[in-house]
């Protein structure tokens, strides 16, 4: 891996709010401060800063430079924020993580010899699909135009269905790059909890009570097969279960199809369902419920499998990517997912330092730190200044 003659200054794009202040409870916003944070580690790298907005139209009016002092987040990450006027005239490269840069902002960086980078940090694909078919919205990143980047990165859970998608439409190389996650900012909202409410799975209930944590914002992360599954065990054995709480879920009981659907459950005609709104992850676990049930269709880990994992929570999902993590079953087999439910109920006490030294390991190679990551990104960083025939531009 050839180092650059300089090292490179480069930029992630970070969404700010209204009044400029950066909106940490995004997960697109926390992706940028992991992608910094890990770039600054990098033996490429002589700075890696977080950028007000990108770049974007709706960056002008941000005066980010005095951020580090007013955001204790950005101090604690270690990570300078800037304004997109300072990255515009100073980066080698600008990753552009769920923020469109402006024409006249990216044409500047690029005319310096600076590359800009698309970076997807959702599934790409899925969203333009359901984008075209129910006119959902999209990631203010899905409209930059076709060779107006140098590269796409997209996180490897994505890479299967869309590297392609991205590939054509875009006409740049697509690259995979590791997902990153440390605790950083799951350990802020765990510390803000009341003192009666801690993060981490307690051994000894009699029953337990299910937490079903979906984002009910796309196919990719819905709520019925996680149903489906706690309906299965508790067909199976009635007495394991407390309740079963579904979160994100409130809004879709104005559906007539979801009324029909769920009025077909024990679980629900006997009372021990309930669906709710947005509550946080480090609230929702630590207040009521010893378990997660989990399903992804093409979308890999997210953050609450990661914070269930921290928390020694038992986790029951069809994630590949969790690496013998928590309890899995296979695809949309709610039968098998409810049989191991049961298993876990079982057994995770008893396993409970086993599992919790499974997560651990699992989790450390997410980190910012750890070695693999650090030169997976320094290998994409670079590859964007080799000749485009060997970058694979399309």
């Amino acid at each position: 891996m050839a180092m650059p003659e300089r090292r490179l200054r480069v930029g992630v794009s970070l969404r700010t709010r209204a009044d400029g202040a950066p909106a940490w409870d995004d997960s697109v916003a926390r992706t940028s401060a992991f992608v910094a944070q890990l770039l600054n580690g990098s033996p490429a790298v002589a700075e890696a800063m977080l950028v007000a907005n990108g770049g974007s139209e709706d960056s002008q009016g941000h005066v980010a430079s005095g951020f580090v002092a007013r955001d204790g987040v950005a101090s604690g990450i270690g990570v300078r924020i800037v304004g997109p006027d300072e990255a515009q005239q100073t980066l080698d490269v600008a990753i552009e993580p769920g923020v469109h840069p402006s024409h006249d902002w990216a044409r500047a960086v690029r005319s310096r010899g600076g590359r800009i980078v698309n970076m997807r940090v959702a599934n790409a694909c899925i969203a333009a699909i359901e984008h075209a078919t129910f006119g959902k919205p999209q990631d203010d990143s899905a409209y930059v135009g076709a060779g107006t980047c140098d590269a796409v990165w997209t996180v490897a859970q994505h890479e299967r269905a869309s590297r392609d998608y991205l590939s054509l439409t875009l006409r740049a190389p697509v690259l995979s790059v590791p997902a990153l996650w440390t605790p950083f900012f799951a350990d802020r909202g765990f510390s803000s909890l009341p003192p009666e409410l801690q993060h981490g799975y307690a051994p000894g209930h009699a029953r337990w009570r299910a937490w079903v944590l979906e984002t009910n914002a796309s196919v990719e992360s819905a709520c019925l097969l996680p149903v489906l599954a706690c309906e299965e065990a508790y067909r199976r054995q009635p007495a394991f279960l407390d309740r079963v709480m579904v979160l994100n879920a409130q809004r879709m009981q104005e559906s007539f199809g979801f009324r029909h659907f769920s009025r077909s459950l024990d679980i629900v005609n006997r009372g021990l369902i309930t669906f709710t709104g947005p509550i946080a992850t480090a609230e929702a676990t630590a207040s009521t419920g010893e378990c997660i049930v989990s399903h992804a269709w093409e979308s890999g880990p997210c953050e609450f499998h990661y914070e269930a994992l921290s928390g020694g929570y038992p986790l029951v999902h069809n994630v590949p990517q969790l690496k013998g993590c928590g309890y899995g079953y296979t695809d949309f087999d709610s039968d098998a997912a409810g049989r191991i439910l049961l298993e876990a109920f079982a057994r995770h006490d008893e396993n409970l330092p086993a599992y919790c030294e499974r997560a651990s390991d699992f989790l450390r190679r997410l980190d910012v730190a750890y070695p693999a990551n650090v030169e997976a990104y320094t290998r994409a960083v670079l590859a964007l200044f080799e000749p485009a025939e060997l970058r694979g531009t399309r």
